[in-house]
């Protein structure tokens, strides 16, 4: 069964975080769980409090457009029949959306705890205005650099933990065995998105309003 000691753990934590996130009022400058409004800079930089830190892990498992991907995932999963162990039909899809929500759920979790010991803001900050190899440079960096609750910065850590750690996790609950050599590339794979999706963040709100203005 895919829901096993791991999978019941990582849903425990999901839910005591939420909760303890709900305890905590959020301040609507200090943090939305919108990522596109949060990479607007401000003049004054305020810190998310250990809440409103584990309120955006949530969004980043549960917005629509992750569920969406989830999805969709889990049906290129299951037309391919991989892995062919978890069968067809309802079943199988399910187990197969299951294993790809528990593995981010895994890796958002992992990120969070490391950010509540080291204070890492999760949050993309775009860059000031510069040129567009300038600004793409400093979005690519951000996927290793990132804002603490000081307002200066720090390498990482939630990020490179996360990423590498969460295949070694999931692959627990999968019928193939672990593959030391598997789970680095998956890992590795996932710092190269998070590049690209700094890249996205950067850019995306530019190329929005070209849209809308046309």
């Amino acid at each position: 069964m895919v829901y096993n000691t791991a999978g019941l753990l990582c849903c425990s934590l999901l839910l005591c975080g939420f909760i303890r996130a709900q305890d905590t009022e959020p301040s609507e400058q200090a943090f939305t769980p919108d990522p596109s409004a949060s990479t607007v800079p401000s003049d004054s930089y305020v810190p998310l409090t250990l809440g409103q830190n584990y309120l955006w892990t949530v969004h980043q498992i549960l917005n629509p457009g992750r569920l969406f991907m989830v999805a969709a995932g889990a049906a290129s999963d299951h037309a391919r029949r991989d892995p062919s162990a978890w069968g067809e039909g309802s079943e199988g899809y399910a187990t197969r959306v299951g294993s790809r929500l528990g593995t981010i759920a895994v890796r958002e979790n992992l990120a969070f705890a490391v950010r509540a010991l080291d204070h890492e803001d999760p949050r993309y900050f775009r860059s000031p205005p510069a040129g567009v190899v300038k600004r793409a440079r400093y979005a690519a960096s951000r996927a290793f650099i990132v804002k603490n609750e000081r307002g200066g910065t720090m390498p990482a850590y939630s990020s490179f933990v996360a990423d590498l750690a969460t295949p070694f996790i999931a692959q627990t609950w999968r019928p193939e065995p672990i593959s030391a050599g598997r789970e680095l590339r998956t890992g590795a794979v996932g710092i190269g998105l998070n590049v690209v999706g700094n890249i996205g963040q950067e850019f995306w709100p530019d190329f929005r309003k070209k849209l809308l203005g046309r």
